[in-house]
């Protein structure tokens, strides 16, 4: 087995693995913007294709095809009723973004292609496969795992509804530096991306956001959602995150 699966320590197949794996735990949340924001879908990609066809290298032509066409269908909306059905029956709940832009990241299948038929897969590092293989696999449930939590809490803010939206695009950090758009819809409700290290870089935030008259902005923490395994305090230092992240700074 171990000289069969030598593939899996590879430089490529490696060193893809070690970008995704500090993108998400460490470097989004260092620096939280556009690159690091996409970064993990193109190393992911990468690395998520090199491990299938490493197990099947006799079929790589027709396992990158299915990997591109299964991950156009994860990054649409289509793939919702998949997701809800998954999160319904099963212990544990996965999640993704709807952000076509991703699909920039299918640009990594001919480079793993071009990789794979470079032949050029001599070992980095004398380890047992079983461990880059066990690697590997956690860091793609870690990037779908989530656990969500209910808040329902409320904030009053003196502010109309556009300057708290220019209050927090000034918030640079926000959904990895993309900021927040509001619709007419009142109350308007949304999902916004936050940096902290509650849970490895990230955290979801829900908010409704609703017009009480021309001056008052009544903002609502509605639910949040992380990456980690569900605490008895998640709610209150999720609370505490979001108002040091955006209320505190709004107010300022």
């Amino acid at each position: 087995m171990k000289k069969k699966y030598s593939f899996f320590s590879s430089t490529g197949f490696l060193l893809g693995l070690s970008i995704l794996l500090l993108n998400d735990f460490i470097w989004k949340n260092q620096y939280h913007n556009w690159l690091t924001g996409k970064l993990s879908d193109f190393s992911g990609l990468f690395v998520f294709a090199l491990f299938w066809t490493g197990f099947f290298p006799q079929y790589r032509t027709i396992t990158l095809w299915g990997i591109g066409l299964f991950f156009i269908y994860w990054k649409s909306a289509y793939s919702q009723p998949f997701i809800d059905s998954w999160n319904n029956l099963l212990p544990f709940s996965i999640q993704r973004t709807v952000d076509l832009s991703d699909l920039l990241a299918l640009v990594m299948l001919p480079l793993a292609f071009g990789y794979l038929k470079s032949g050029q897969h001599q070992p980095l590092l004398r380890l047992h496969p079983i461990l880059p293989i066990l690697t590997a696999a956690f860091a793609f449930m870690a990037t779908s795992y989530r656990t969500e939590v209910d808040i329902q809490k409320v904030y009053t803010l003196p502010y109309p509804k556009d300057t708290l939206l220019s209050r927090l695009n000034s918030i640079d950090s926000l959904n990895y530096g993309h900021g927040v758009r509001f619709s007419d819809n009142n109350p308007d409700t949304l999902t916004i991306s936050l940096p902290s290290s509650f849970c490895f870089s990230n955290f979801e935030a829900t908010i409704s956001v609703l017009e009480l008259s021309p001056q008052t902005t009544g903002l609502i923490f509605i639910s949040s959602v992380h990456r980690c395994p569900k605490g008895k305090d998640d709610k209150e230092e999720l609370t505490k995150a979001f108002e040091d992240c955006i209320i505190n700074r709004i107010k300022s």
